[in-house]
């Protein structure tokens, strides 16, 4: 943040607060402790998933952090919006989605229980969810407290007529709750009033006497004199800013919580929050114009050695980017990065080619994709008080093979040298590289190296395969002979899985022809052609397992063509067949077509297959292809082409420390 003007790093921090960005940052960091997703989790009764208007809240949270909403109003809304804009007319309804976008679980006791965790951890910093059994073993928490809040939150209720599918309303009798001994339904103790934690009260709590007491409850967590919520508050935002907090426990503040040793300056930060009308930009402000913040994290061998976690904060904090920031800067680099704003949520998973900011990804609670467990995103299970960042090889080896990262590679050259002239030099489409992607110009030894690879010869052998660039999706018609495809014509449409005419089937071209992950349906006048393409010459050996479930229907059958040859061919109804093993030689660009045609109706012709290949090329090592783990919705999976060498030098600096770590 450094430049020439003696208020250059004030005005980039003023920049960055006013930008409408600021709100999805920001609002994607408290997504992980309202626990968000898009899904309500486990379902019965074939009943949906999908968790109506959750990204009410998402668009909710952007926009307040934006306005620069008090925290303290925040807070309110987002427990009892339904007291205050009970219509939505100012959208505030939609705040409530912080105790609904939860997990729906079975019982309604766990859902209470989980918004009890939410509040209390998530505001204020206390384990009060373990007084469900027992008093708390450490804090002085009641089980008494604890059913206090139950009986809050069991006085309130979802309406499915509301203005907003998140909110919650008082149900028309409220009352308080008894103790259940031990966490016992059936063993009820005493009546818990409605009313404030008494650790925090310091005298006896008045009880809540509005309706279910959930305005009552956000004004106690929000009054000054309570010391809890803007120090949990100050400590998260320093987190986010710094690389770590004060409070190693973000969501734990209790007495068995180690005491931080920059206590006073988390004080200083909380008065100043409070003081300041509970501005977070201002707080924001406040520590990013700090000297602690501009400091570099190079340090002395003696400071290392004296402060080795850094606690005493002498140093900036090296650390990883979380997976939001690393994907979207990678599409900013490419220029690709869509800054539409708001709106349903988009699969990223499932569509590489997806480039919204990754706050609008479609989080699956229950089966959350694959790529946002390697990258240490927040499970939305539960309130998540921090990320905890792991270094595995699944991190790796997404940077160096993902269809997303090659694609970008591409993509960033383009971007960067479309400025320069026809003739352009190593040296500049080097340094424009660079410039585009680290924001700094080469050193001369790094130019020199570069310039060195990229005027190196490519050998293609040399290159690794990606598994689903090899495959293609489509339907055809065997020819007269059975032993090629006619007219092969990819799937024009990929949607929620499955490659197919249209979304909804059957579509009125295409019928039912369709193919998935697992398996796919035949039409009544094309068949469903599963297309792989050889990347080198070698030998390739076949197997697959295939299956036609239904006991109705005249099932279907299975054919391997190539190179105008039948190589297999199996009827299966209502059984499963295998095949083990075919192998064949085959030339770079040859088709291997699995192809699936109905026996004459296509009625209850639904049927799964599993296709294992392994090229053994005429040089380099083995590859191995699934058609169940290599299945793309991308028709570029894996950007089959080789990259140049520039575009190779790209890929190797958006997969370097440089650009991965904040540093």
């Amino acid at each position: 943040m450094g430049g020439s003007r003696p208020d250059a790093a004030r005005r980039v921090i003023d920049n960055l607060l006013a930008r409408p960005e600021f709100g999805e940052r920001w609002g994607r960091h408290w997504m992980d402790v309202a626990r968000y997703a898009d899904t309500v989790g486990y379902t019965l009764a074939n009943k949906p998933p999908r968790l109506e208007g959750s990204e009410r809240y998402r668009d909710w949270l952007i926009r307040r952090f934006n306005d620069d909403l008090p925290y303290s109003d925040q807070i309110i809304l987002q427990l009892a919006a339904d007291t205050i804009d009970p219509d939505n007319k100012s959208g505030d309804l939609d705040a409530m989605g912080f105790l609904t976008v939860g997990r729906r679980f079975l019982s309604n006791d766990d859902t209470i229980d989980d918004r009890i965790d939410l509040v209390t951890r998530g505001l204020l910093g206390l384990t009060v969810q373990c007084a469900r059994c027992h008093d708390h073993k450490f804090d002085p928490i009641p089980t008494m407290d604890y059913y206090s809040l139950v009986g809050v939150f069991n006085s309130s209720e979802l309406r499915d007529k509301a203005a907003s599918p998140l909110a919650l309303f008082d149900k028309e009798k409220v009352g308080d709750h008894p103790v259940w001994v031990r966490g016992q339904r059936g063993n009820r103790g005493p009546i818990a009033p409605r009313r404030f934690l008494t650790a925090l009260h310091g005298e006896e709590p008045p009880r809540f006497e509005n309706g279910s007491g959930r305005l009552d409850l956000a004004h106690a967590i929000v009054d000054t004199s309570n010391p809890l919520t803007r120090r949990v508050l100050a400590n998260r935002v320093w987190m986010h800013l710094m690389g770590k907090p004060f409070v190693d426990t973000p969501s734990d503040f209790g007495v068995r919580t180690q005491q931080p040793i920059q206590a006073e300056v988390l004080d200083d930060l909380a008065v100043a929050f409070a003081e300041d009308g509970d501005s977070v930009k201002r707080l924001i402000r406040r520590i990013a114009g700090s000297y602690l913040y501009s400091q570099s994290s190079q340090a002395t061998t003696d400071a290392v050695r004296n402060d080795p976690d850094n606690w005493y904060f002498g140093r900036a904090t090296r650390r990883r980017r979380d997976f939001e920031s690393l994907r979207d800067t990678i599409l900013q680099c490419a220029g690709q990065l869509d800054f539409r704003k708001g709106g349903a949520p988009v699969d990223i998973a499932e569509s590489p080619d997806q480039s919204r900011r990754t706050i609008y990804a479609f989080i699956d609670r229950q089966q959350l994709p694959a790529i946002f467990r390697v990258f240490d995103v927040a499970g939305p299970d539960a309130h998540a008080p921090q990320r905890y960042y792991t270094t595995v090889p699944q991190q790796a080896l997404y940077l160096m093979n993902s269809p997303f990262i090659l694609k970008a590679s591409v993509s960033v050259v383009d971007a960067a040298t479309k400025a320069l002239p026809a003739d352009a030099t190593n040296e500049q489409q080097v340094a424009a590289v660079f410039q585009k992607i680290l924001k700094r110009s080469p050193s001369t030894e790094e130019l020199r190296l570069a310039v060195q690879f990229c005027r190196s010869e490519i050998d293609p052998e040399t290159v690794a395969i990606v598994p689903a660039s090899a495959w293609a999706y489509g339907y055809g018609k065997l020819n007269e002979g059975q032993t090629a495809i006619d007219g092969f014509t990819p799937l024009p449409k990929f949607h929620e899985g499955r490659w197919g005419g249209g979304e909804a089937l059957p579509d009125k071209q295409l019928g039912y022809t369709s193919l998935t992950a697992n398996g796919g349906h035949p039409g009544q006048h094309f068949d469903t052609v599963r297309r792989w393409i050889a990347p080198r010459a070698g030998r390739l050996e076949i197997a697959y397992q295939a299956e036609h479930p239904s006991d109705k229907g005249d099932g279907v059958r299975m054919l391997i063509v190539s190179n105008g040859e039948r190589l297999s061919e199996k009827n299966v109804q209502n059984s499963k067949v295998a095949v083990d093993k075919v192998a064949i030689d085959v030339q770079p660009g040859q088709a291997v077509d699995f192809v699936v045609n109905q026996n004459g109706s296509t009625s209850f012709d639904g049927y799964r297959q599993t296709i294992q290949l392994r090229l053994t090329p005429v040089r380099g090592l083995p590859t191995e292809f699934d058609s169940l783990a290599d299945f793309s919705g991308s028709t570029d999976a894996g950007n089959s082409k080789l990259l140049t060498r520039l575009e190779q030098f790209a890929h190797a600096l958006l997969v370097s420390n440089e650009f991965t770590f904040v540093d």
